[in-house]
C-alpha cells in the first residue's frame, strides 16, 4: 500500500528539477543516484537514452533511470522554445558542467539569456574554470556567483535531500539557490537510514 500511495504521489506531482548535463558515464549515475535519493520526487534529464540503454548492461550495479532522448530532442524543430518553457516553470535546474557538450552549450545560454541563475544547482570539480562558466550562465559573472548554488559531485544527492525534501527549501527570486541549498556538514553515510541503498 505504502509502494502504491508512492507511485501515485509520483505520478501526479510536477517534477522537482532538470538535470542537463552531457551524457557521459559518471554524470548519468550522478543523476541516477539523485533521482534515488529523491524519491517519489522527480528528476527530469534530458540524457541520450542510447547510452543509458548501454550503461545498463555494462555497469554494477546497473544503471536505473528513464531519459527524455536528448538526442532526438535537438533534432525537433524548435526544441529551444521547448527547453525554455521547461526551464520556467521547473523549480531548480540542476546543470552538471564538468563535461561540456554543445546541447549543454545551448542550455548555458538560454539560463543565461532568460536569467534563471538564481534556481540553479551546478555541479563543479578542480578542473572547472568557475570563471569560464559565470561567464557562460549568467550576467555580470561574479555578481551573481552567490545566488547560484555550487557543488561538488557528491554533494548534490544528499543536498537535494537535506536541503530540498526536509528543509523543503525551493528557491525564488528573494531568496536563491545559492541562499537555501546548503549541504549538510556530517558524514554522507550517515545519511543511509533515509533509503534502502538500491530502492527505487
Amino acid at each position: 500500500m505504502a509502494r502504491l500511495t508512492a507511485v501515485s504521489f509520483r505520478q501526479q506531482t510536477p517534477p522537482l528539477a532538470i538535470f542537463l548535463s552531457a551524457s557521459k558515464i559518471h554524470q548519468i549515475k550522478l543523476c541516477e543516484d539523485t533521482q534515488r535519493r529523491v524519491y517519489p520526487l522527480r528528476i527530469i534529464n534530458l540524457l541520450h537514452i542510447d547510452v543509458i540503454d548501454t550503461l545498463r548492461y555494462i555497469t554494477n550495479p546497473k544503471i536505473n533511470l528513464v531519459a527524455i532522448d536528448g538526442n532526438r530532442l535537438i533534432r525537433t524543430e524548435g526544441w529551444e522554445t521547448l527547453l525554455e518553457n521547461i526551464l520556467i516553470a521547473i523549480p531548480l535546474i540542476v546543470m552538471d558542467l564538468r563535461t561540456l557538450a554543445p546541447a549543454l552549450q545551448v542550455e548555458c545560454e538560454i539560463v543565461k539569456r532568460l536569467s534563471l541563475h538564481w534556481k540553479l544547482i551546478v555541479i563543479y570539480d578542480d578542473e572547472t574554470n568557475i570563471d569560464t562558466v559565470m561567464t557562460m550562465i549568467a550576467e555580470g559573472a561574479n555578481s551573481n556567483r552567490e545566488e547560484i548554488c555550487w557543488l561538488l559531485p557528491d554533494e548534490l544527492p544528499k543536498t537535494m535531500v537535506y536541503s530540498v525534501v526536509l528543509q523543503k527549501g525551493i528557491p525564488s527570486k528573494a531568496r536563491p539557490s545559492g541562499h537555501i541549498l546548503v549541504p549538510p556538514t556530517h558524514d554522507y553515510k550517515e545519511w543511509n537510514y533515509l533509503w534502502p541503498e538500491r530502492s527505487a
